[in-house]
């Protein structure tokens, strides 16, 4: 489907081999008051009340069933305020306002006074490095700090969605078509790339296994691979329907994992083994680095095995870990 696509793989390959940039503005929703960590602990799985100020926590949101409702990373940017990065803005505050309670907690949107702009790439910190007042060597890995471009205060924060070392600058709308002509000007001998196309969203993600909401939205976090991210010594929404999850011998069968594939398959396509259901596809692309058709599907592990040949549709495929490139994460290290 996307094997021949020369913007693609052009786009792809400037994330992989060298720098590419892309306007990735997410809804930033603020939760401030007294009660903001203890809220926000109780309306998502992982640990959110013993974050660090400038630092940032990947969690999801769980229903009251126990499904997986949205995926977002959490930034604490004082003691009593807390930004919550979504592409789901209205319908995060919606949730959050309706599961308030008694909690002493001011929820608003504050999309409109940022922009985000994300730097990925092996040439990355050497670009960014061009464009502050200081080196952003020792910046860890999702950790946020403010630095200047010429007179203009920028938060930058060592994170991204490719699977490389990479960057995201959150700068004033009013100085966002300034700061990306800075870039531009600065990346000349970087051989910088625009990235247009959603290779943002498909290969340059699937390839690490990095997963959309779309690929697990009503799952429980252990059926997407997530379990890793449940706090279990605190209470939260969904809870008591995931307990379960809790244990090896009680959990779900049922897991989203890696598949190879010969052509692209449609998603929801069956997948049958030795002539029995066992799951179906979740999404296909075409991995450009691994020069394969790649993608994930949900699976019943109980009677499906990694590395199992299994019928999709009237194809072949093989089941196989959720990562395809870079197995050690070395890359973004």
């Amino acid at each position: 489907m996307l094997k021949n696509d020369e913007r693609r793989r052009l786009e792809h390959e400037a994330i992989r081999n060298n720098v590419g940039f892309h306007e990735y503005t997410h809804d930033l929703i603020e939760v401030s008051g007294e009660d903001a960590a203890k809220f926000l602990d109780y309306i998502f799985v992982n640990d959110v009340y013993d974050l660090n100020v400038d630092d940032n926590v990947y969690t999801t949101m769980l229903d009251e069933s126990g499904g997986i409702i949205d995926d977002v990373i959490i930034i604490r940017k004082n003691v009593d305020t807390f930004h919550v990065s979504t592409l789901r803005g209205e319908k995060m505050v919606d949730w959050l306002e309706s599961h308030k309670n008694d909690f002493k907690v001011t929820i608003k949107n504050v999309k409109h006074q940022n922009r985000m702009i994300t730097i990925q790439g092996p040439k990355s910190r050497d670009l960014v490095n061009e464009l502050i007042n200081e080196t952003i060597d020792d910046l860890k890995r999702f950790h946020v700090r403010e630095y200047k471009v010429s007179d203009e205060t920028v938060e930058i924060m060592r994170a991204g969605f490719t699977g490389e070392l990479g960057y995201e600058v959150y700068v004033r709308p009013e100085f966002k078509d300034e700061f990306i002509d800075r870039l531009k000007t600065a990346g000349e001998k970087y051989n910088l790339t625009e990235v247009t196309t959603n290779i943002y969203h498909d290969s340059i993600p699937m390839e690490k296994g990095y997963i959309l909401l779309e690929d697990i939205k009503g799952l429980t976090p252990h059926e997407a691979g997530l379990g890793w991210t449940v706090d279990w010594s605190k209470d939260f929404i969904g809870k008591e329907k995931i307990l379960n999850d809790h244990k090896k011998e009680t959990r779900s069968p049922n897991e989203v994992k890696g598949l190879l594939v010969d052509e692209y398959i449609e998603s929801d396509t069956p997948i049958t083994f030795n002539g029995e259901k066992v799951g179906k596809v979740i999404r296909v692309v075409y991995g450009y680095t691994v020069e394969q058709y790649i993608g994930f599907a949900l699976v019943d592990t109980s009677k499906v095995k990694e590395n199992s040949v299994v019928e999709v549709g009237n194809n072949k495929g093989k089941i196989v870990k959720r990562k395809f490139y870079d197995l050690d994460d070395e890359r973004v290290k």
